[in-house]
């Protein structure tokens, strides 16, 4: 049972890493959707009443403004790219597996003295979605990625998808 205290309330802005390395600045929020999936149990008896709902797996999903636009970003953030001098190249034939390309991904909370204690980690993250970059003059160019956890099967039951730390005392 949680107790009443204002110290517990958690605030302020994340880091990303992707397989242990930081994306550096973001813009805006780092969104992290856990995506609990379930099916209704109804029977004869009860009617269109639920009875139960049961656990059909989890779906989650991170989301973020990747603000620095250089070439290790933009190589990490789509799957399957290669690298030729300062040029990232995109374009695979459809049907390449996209989680050879899964790394683990670490939201770690900012704040005065960073540790791993409220860190959320992914073990197997790949990006699921590029949202449109804006060219204009009234707003920076960021690339906003939305990233999917892959199932890491050699993780025991109850611990295939990731880790949310959460700090003693909290």
């Amino acid at each position: 049972m949680a107790t009443t205290s204002a110290s517990e309330i958690r605030t302020g802005p994340a880091e990303i890493l992707l397989g242990g390395v930081s994306v550096g600045h973001t813009e805006g929020d780092v969104i992290f959707h856990l995506g609990i999936q379930t099916r209704e149990r109804k029977t004869a008896k009860q009617g269109e009443n639920i009875v139960d709902l049961i656990h059909t797996g989890c779906q989650p999903r991170i989301t973020f403004r990747c603000a620095q636009w250089v070439l290790a970003n933009i190589q990490s953030l789509l799957p399957g790219a290669s690298v030729s001098g300062n040029a990232v190249r995109f374009g695979r034939a459809p049907g390449a597996r996209l989680g050879d390309s899964a790394v683990a991904l670490t939201i770690r909370p900012l704040k005065a003295n960073p540790s791993t204690s409220e860190d959320i980690l992914i073990h197997r993250a790949v990006v699921r979605e590029w949202a449109e970059v804006t060219f204009n003059s009234e707003e920076d160019r960021v690339l906003e990625v939305t990233l999917i956890a892959l199932v890491d099967e050699s993780k025991p039951d109850g611990q295939q998808l990731g880790t949310i730390n959460v700090p003693s005392g909290a």
